[in-house]
């Protein structure tokens, strides 16, 4: 167990497990959405898991310094289909 912690630390494979829940999070709820159009609480999901994927992918651009401004423009974009999200539904 130790070791997989050590290399989750190493590698930030935090960030890329988290991605990947919330892809699947998306994924299904996008497939709901389409199933139940008329539910808003299905869009308001499928768009916050949505965003926080871009937040997180922004979080793991802005520790390089050279991808900084990228990482940046990927939180501000999440943190925008979030927003919309919740505007829509």
């Amino acid at each position: 167990m130790d070791k997989l912690k050590k290399l989750i630390k190493e590698f930030s494979l935090s960030y890329d497990v988290i991605n990947l829940l919330l892809g699947t999070v998306l994924l299904i709820f996008l497939v709901l959405v389409f199933r139940y159009p008329g539910n808003r609480l299905f869009l308001l999901i499928a768009f916050t898991s949505g965003g926080f994927m871009n937040i997180i992918n922004g979080l793991k651009f802005k520790k390089n310094s050279k991808k900084k401004s990228m990482g940046m423009s990927f939180i501000l974009f999440g943190m925008m289909v979030i927003f919309i999200g919740f505007f829509i539904a």
